[in-house]
């Protein structure tokens, strides 16, 4: 099990091996500081989002799988969970209306 997390470097010590959320986040860094978000015109535009979250997404969802849920219960779980993210902003909007037209 040491040898999953643990490696041997040629000096003889042991250093912890990048896992995949390191790498993700290492990439995110580098991915923030060289790609803009397209304007909003771009065609491309949800493609590039989808692009940007892929491997954000990839470490969610193999940490979930390696935590013992089936492929289809994370796949599910993330539909939803999108789900009710859109729900949250529709609502979020219409209560920010509300308040905008009862205020004046």
């Amino acid at each position: 099990m040491l040898e999953r997390y643990w490696g041997a470097i040629s000096t003889g010590r042991l250093y912890r091996q990048p896992s995949r959320s390191d790498m993700w986040l290492r990439n995110t860094a580098e991915m923030k500081a060289t790609k803009q978000v397209p304007l909003d015109f771009d065609p491309d535009r949800s493609i590039r989002c989808q692009e940007h979250m892929d491997a954000a997404i990839s470490v969610v969802t193999d940490n979930a799988i390696q935590s013992g849920w089936s492929p289809d219960e994370v796949a599910a779980a993330l539909v939803e969970l999108a789900d009710n993210h859109m729900l949250a902003l529709l609502e979020n909007r219409k209560l920010a209306f509300e308040l905008s037209t009862t205020r004046k």
